[in-house]
C-alpha cells in the first residue's frame, strides 16, 4: 500500500494535483513504512537511535517518548481509536513544553 501526499494548486475552474510517494521506494522493506518502523523501535526501547546524531543530544527523552506515543496513536487502524486533531495539537504543545522545560534524563 502506498500513501501519497497531495499538493493541490487552485486554478480557474480546475485543480492541478501533484502526487508523490510518501516513502522512498529504494529503502529496505523494514524501513519503507516509517510509522511501523518507529513503533517497532519504540517497542525495543531504542527510539533515541532513530534521531539524527547531530541533534540527538538536544532531544529530551521525555519529549521524544510522548511524541512517539502520540504518533503511534495517530496510526491506529480505526478512526475511533485515533486522537482528534485538537487533541494532537494539545499533546504537541505538551511535548514542546517537555522539550523546553522537562528533565534531560530518561526517567
Amino acid at each position: 500500500m502506498f500513501i501519497f501526499f497531495v499538493n493541490t494548486i487552485p486554478t480557474r475552474q480546475i485543480h492541478v494535483t501533484n502526487l508523490r510517494p510518501a516513502v522512498d521506494p529504494l529503502l529496505v522493506r523494514e524501513k519503507v513504512n516509517l510509522a511501523e518502523w518507529t513503533i517497532e523501535w519504540q517497542k525495543k526501547g531504542m527510539l533515541d537511535q532513530m534521531v539524527y546524531p547531530n541533534i540527538a543530544d538536544q532531544i529530551k527523552p521525555c519529549s521524544l517518548k510522548k511524541f512517539a506515543e502520540t504518533a503511534e496513536k495517530c496510526c491506529a487502524d480505526y478512526g475511533v481509536d485515533r486522537p482528534t486533531i485538537g487533541d494532537v495539537l494539545w499533546i504537541l504543545e505538551h511535548v514542546l513544553q517537555l522539550q523546553e522545560f522537562g528533565p534531560m534524563d530518561k526517567h
